[in-house]
């Protein structure tokens, strides 16, 4: 006998809506990059989705010294509550990965400018990359 694993079947059995397949088809995501993370950089999004961040996170191709470096998050020019990644300089190597789980102050509308905005406090030109997770409101 056949087993079916189709994703409808697996979303009712896990008790969610078969319309909905997985948590992920509510997930929108904005990638990026900071060309030098030891200078200070602010890049800007148009937000198309009406939602949440949830996460925050970020991926570091070298070592940075002499102070830890922050980005932040902004919606419309105010700070994410818990949206602020600290690169820091004791430890880092290429390859190092931040995460953070904004808490409040990050929900979006459409239309929604979303800032990412590096404080430049390290030194040492590194290149960032970036992931922001959006979960979108169910309608």
């Amino acid at each position: 006998m056949a087993k079916d694993f189709s994703m409808e079947r697996i979303a009712v059995e896990m008790g969610g809506d078969p319309s909905i397949p997985s948590n992920y088809a509510r997930k929108e995501y904005i990638h990026g990059e900071i060309a030098d993370i030891s200078t200070g950089e602010q890049l800007d999004f148009l937000n198309k989705v009406v939602g949440r961040i949830t996460k925050f996170t970020s991926y570091l191709e070298g070592t940075v010294t002499g102070a830890d470096a922050e980005v932040k998050l902004q919606i419309g020019g105010v700070d994410v509550t818990g949206g602020a990644l600290v690169i820091a300089y004791s430890g880092s190597v290429a390859g190092t990965i931040d995460e953070v789980e904004p808490t409040a102050l990050n929900v979006l509308a459409e239309n929604d400018l979303i800032s990412v905005i590096g404080d430049g406090g390290s030194t040492d030109a590194q290149q960032l990359w970036f992931s922001i997770e959006i979960t979108k409101s169910e309608d």
